[in-house]
């Protein structure tokens, strides 16, 4: 049987895709001359919502693959499954992450004054990102705007926010290969075990597990980002199978209860705490990103369990309709925030507003026109022998 669509993960996925727009904003122009006092701090760390949900989904994908070539007799390998994975993938979503990527290099090349005749150059310096190796360390370091930690990652990437594509990429090659390897050990044992270490480690020491270095040994650094990303699609993995075990389960009426009452404060807080400005007055939450991530998760796996009155509320089509607009806003917005200052400047200076409202009118219409052509697009790249459709 067709499982029903969750429109309530649609509506999250498109309301914080928004969000993202408005944090990286801020972010980015803050460190624009004139503008330091924009200088706001976004509670951007319920990105897990996006991550986990990502995993929910490649773990629905990776069931139905498997069930597929277990009733045909394929006896493809690992690599070869993992493989087919990543260029569905890159077929989905690679036009317009390099969309996105050439939109923010030319708007960095505009905002950083760079020659015409260096342009060539600063394409090169960041090859890397276009092949979405940027999670990796490619063009963290040394390229034309000086080694990382010598200037904001805003300016030394073409597109900063397509760090979350880079990780889709890289982490759901690996992730899809340990689960057709052996998913009992994966989801049992790797998972799990990674993802404790890992965010225990980094609230013991009073680090945000997210676009920092991990660790370092000698020259050898790994950025916190692809160990989060690795994590939460894992966790998105587990979070199907928890849900898959529950199907059938009848709750009374009084847990029901409970699940949406919580699943009610979670609707409000988290988005609460990724909207308003964490060094606001009005922002009265001023704990630690671990609390927020763990209410976060349990947001993520309450939307994807769809069993509250809350989530069912939210489980509407005409809710969740612009949530297939979730990932065109993702990946386009950066460059229209960069390409709308450095072309029409004082819009930003001396109408901010008009500014901000003028970014979200051409994200979205831009998102909507990638829509329509992207069936089109999809279909030409289904007839070429390097892309394989799957389930």
């Amino acid at each position: 049987m067709k499982k029903e669509r969750n429109y309530a993960i649609d509506f999250v996925r498109f309301f914080f895709a928004l969000v993202f727009v408005l944090g990286h904003m801020a972010i980015l122009l803050s460190r624009i001359p004139g503008r330091e006092g924009m200088n706001l701090v976004f509670g951007l760390d319920t990105i897990c919502i996006f991550t986990c949900s990502a995993g929910y989904f490649m773990m629905g994908h990776f069931d139905k693959e498997m069930k597929r070539r277990k009733v045909e007799g394929d006896q493809t390998p690992p690599t070869k499954i993992a493989l087919d994975y990543l260029a569905s993938r890159i077929r989905t979503l690679g036009v317009w992450f390099t969309v996105g990527n050439l939109m923010g290099f030319i708007g960095i090349c505009l905002l950083n004054k760079t020659p015409l005749s260096k342009w060539f150059d600063a394409f090169l310096n960041h090859l890397g990102e276009f092949f979405g190796l940027m999670l990796t360390g490619f063009n963290y370091g040394s390229n034309i705007h000086g080694a990382y930690g010598t200037a904001s990652s805003e300016y030394i990437l073409i597109n900063g926010p397509l760090w979350f594509v880079s990780g889709l990429f890289i982490c759901s090659y690996f992730l899809y290969y340990l689960l057709a390897k052996d998913e009992k050990k994966t989801l049992g044992v790797i998972v799990p075990l990674t993802a404790l270490v890992f965010y225990g480690s980094a609230y013991m020491n009073g680090v945000q597990p997210f676009w920092r270095k991990f660790f370092q040994i000698g020259f050898i650094q790994i950025d916190y980002g692809m160990i989060d990303m690795f994590c939460n699609l894992g966790i998105g993995c587990i979070m199907y199978r928890a849900v898959e075990a529950l199907q059938g389960k009848e709750f009374s009426k009084g847990f029901t209860i409970l699940l949406s009452c919580i699943q009610l404060f979670l609707v409000i807080f988290v988005p609460f705490r990724t909207l308003v400005p964490l060094n606001i007055p009005i922002n009265p939450f001023s704990f630690n990103w671990g609390p927020a991530y763990l209410l976060s998760l349990i947001n993520t796996f309450l939307l994807v369990l769809n069993r509250d009155h809350v989530t069912h509320f939210l489980n509407k089509k005409f809710l969740g309709a612009p949530g297939k607009l979730a990932m065109y806003i993702y990946c386009l917005h950066y460059g229209v925030i960069m390409l709308l200052y450095t072309i029409v400047p004082d819009l930003l200076f001396n109408h901010l507003p008009l500014f901000i409202l003028t970014v979200y009118v051409i994200t979205v219409l831009l998102s909507i026109l990638a829509d329509k052509v992207s069936k089109p697009i999809d279909k030409w790249l289904l007839s070429k022998p390097w892309f394989k459709k799957t389930t």
